[in-house]
């Protein structure tokens, strides 16, 4: 119990009860606040003055913040576990019913294919017949003609016998009229004689002429009825024969679309059979994944149990903002001092520490069991740990770096670059050491321009100018899949937290989603009116965020491509973006230097921190 005194009047003012064995307490200098240690139930308690408590206080926040993402990926591994599970399921149910579909569609096209061969049957056979009856018509139609002809040159000759008569009978009369007027010449008696002779054998060949006539008119019209009778013959096998035409077209057009459908079957089937295997590969890699995860949650709970220990010491900043507590847990823990909320740790003694005070707001001093007193800055400068790579040195980076990430434990660091229109590379080194532990050196066939860690940290995937997602394999260094669709330079990528979809912002002003394990498209998500430069995925949710050349940030639902918010505020090309997992902060990064802050929860706009005066929302309405 810790109790409050009037110093003047040595009356209790007030009781706080820890509820253990107290060791220490500390006052804020408002005097507004103040807060206790014990040794016993291992917390901190923050009071305000009244005796209200505000916060406890326990544990070391490091072993804690380890337990955190190893709990994290826990629940991230059981998801995606879940899910590749199901995946697979799906995909065992799915082969049985392509086989059937794709059996039920080449029966079918069995049929269809003997339909088809039964109808050219039934149509070669038509043809046979309607060129049979159509040669007999040629022919009909030829005979008649040469009957005709034959008729009228008969015509023509009765009719030059008839002119004959005539002229000879013309011949005649001029002679008797000429033997008149000279009764007594012979020679005319024997001229009008011949005459008559002439008219009389004219006469006869005319009468025969005539007579010929008769034969080949009967011939030729013998001949057009048979040329009509065969031409009528033609007509009545014509229509059987179009039918027949018809009815293989028909079959035809049946058997061609069935075939397409088998195609499609058949290619759907294989794409299920060999679904199968990657997706039973996944649920493997996801199931020993999710039991790696369960020994890390037991693992940091039982390292974090174990740094439960004892609290012996405590201190409020001069400035009353920050709490430092220490204790047997070798580290000087910092607190908001209003809240109690985790900032900082600071390791370093390796015994317990039995005492805490702030020199100043920038620093604090601890003394320890192991015989040391340290001084500690609370908001250390960055200190340079290592470089890797050189300008003058292209054998390790072979240009300009386009792109980093960290892998979940922070132990690998992912680099990507290339030499544009000639290379993509990709490494992946040792924090501690630099060393490689991959090392792709024509990963793409251009520039990368953006990387990024698998949740697992098996695999690694990247986007480039080559308009290509590619996704590779650490382990083995293998590519695993090319993903194809856009068509400009991919800006960015971001992977879900179960390591099913791969997201990915490009040139062409779209967004594409994508599946890991298959390579395929979801979908597309359009509306942007410039580049889409980064993107990433908004903790273990569907919703992504994106910025775009436009000048706006965006969040979309990757599962549906709905748009949920706009942000603006940028002044111009922005290139970064991200987001906290609980949304509370939206972030991007512009071309001018600026970093731009809203609430993602309700988009309201927050501040702007960069080369020019910081603005606040407030200050960016007027």
């Amino acid at each position: 119990t810790i109790r409050r005194w009037n110093l003047e009047t040595g009356q209790e003012m007030q009781q706080f009860n820890h509820g253990g064995s107290v060791t220490a307490i500390a006052v804020s200098p408002d005097g507004q606040r103040l807060a206790s240690v014990t040794d016993n139930t291992h917390t901190a308690k923050l009071w305000n003055i009244n005796g209200q408590q505000l916060a406890e206080m326990r544990g070391d926040l490091r072993k804690k913040l380890a337990q955190a993402r190893a709990q994290q990926q826990q629940a991230a591994a059981n998801a995606r576990l879940n899910l590749a599970k199901q995946l697979a399921e799906q995909a065992e149910k799915d082969v049985p019913t392509k086989t059937t579909a794709e059996k039920t569609l080449s029966d079918m096209l069995t049929a269809a294919n003997a339909d088809v061969q039964t109808k050219k049957t039934a149509l070669d056979a038509a043809l046979v017949a309607k060129t049979a009856t159509e040669k007999v018509a040629i022919d009909a139609s030829a005979a008649a003609k040469l009957a005709m002809t034959a008729k009228e040159a008969a015509e023509v000759a009765a009719k030059a016998g008839g002119a004959a008569i005539t002229t000879v009978q013309a011949k005649l009369s001029r002679l008797q009229q000429t033997a008149a007027a000279d009764p007594n010449s012979e020679k005319l008696k024997q001229l009008v004689t011949a005459a008559q002779a002439a008219v009389e054998a004219a006469t006869t060949a005319s009468q025969q002429l005539t007579a010929a006539v008769a034969s080949p008119t009967q011939t030729a019209t013998d001949m057009a009825a048979l040329a009509n009778t065969a031409a009528q013959k033609v007509a009545e096998v014509q229509k059987p024969y179009n039918d027949a035409l018809a009815a293989v077209k028909t079959a035809e057009a049946a058997q061609n679309l069935l075939s397409q459908q088998q195609v499609i079957a058949a290619r759907e089937l294989k794409t299920a059979q060999d679904l199968v295997p990657i997706r039973k590969d996944a649920a493997t890699r996801a199931e020993a994944f999710e039991t790696e995860a369960k020994a890390r949650v037991e693992a940091s709970g039982v390292e974090a149990t174990a740094a439960d220990l004892a609290m012996r010491a405590v201190a409020f900043s001069p400035d009353g903002t920050l709490l430092a507590t220490a204790g047997d847990t070798p580290n000087v823990q910092t607190w908001d001092a209003t809240t109690g909320a985790a900032i900082g740790a600071y390791a370093g003694h390796t015994g317990p520490i039995k005492g805490v005070a702030f020199l100043n707001d920038a620093q604090l001093v601890s003394a320890s069991d192991d015989q040391s007193a340290r001084v500690w800055e609370v908001n250390p400068d960055w200190v340079l740990e290592r470089t890797v790579g050189s300008i003058d040195d292209p054998r390790v980076i072979i240009n300009r770096v386009t792109a980093v990430d960290f892998s979940s434990d922070s132990s690998l660091l992912l680099i990507a670059s290339g030499v544009p229109s000639r290379s993509g590379e990709l490494q992946v080194v040792r924090v501690t050491d630099g060393s490689r532990v991959l090392y792709l050196p024509q990963a793409h066939d251009d520039v990368i321009y953006s990387a990024q860690f698998s949740p697992d940290t098996k695999r690694v995937a990247s986007g480039g100018a080559d308009k290509y997602l590619r996704t590779f394999d650490i382990a083995s260094s293998q590519q695993l899949r090319r993903f194809e669709g856009h068509t400009n330079y991919v800006l960015g990528v971001a992977w879900k937290a179960d390591s099913q979809l791969i997201a990915t912002a490009g040139a062409d002003n779209s967004v594409k989603i994508w599946e890991s394990e298959t390579g395929d498209q979801q979908r597309t998500i359009e509306g942007f009116a410039r580049h889409v430069t980064a993107i990433r995925f908004i903790g273990e949710t569907d919703n992504i965020i994106t910025s775009c050349g436009d000048k706006l940030v965006r969040m979309h639902n990757a599962s549906n491509g709905g748009l949920q918010r706009n942000f603006g505020e940028i002044k111009t090309w922005p290139h970064c973006v991200a987001a906290t997992p609980d949304l509370n902060i939206v972030t991007a990064g512009d071309a001018a230097g600026n970093v731009y802050l809203w609430n993602g929860n309700n988009g309201q706009f927050l501040k702007a921190i960069g080369p020019e005066k910081p603005q606040a929302a407030s200050d960016s309405k007027k």
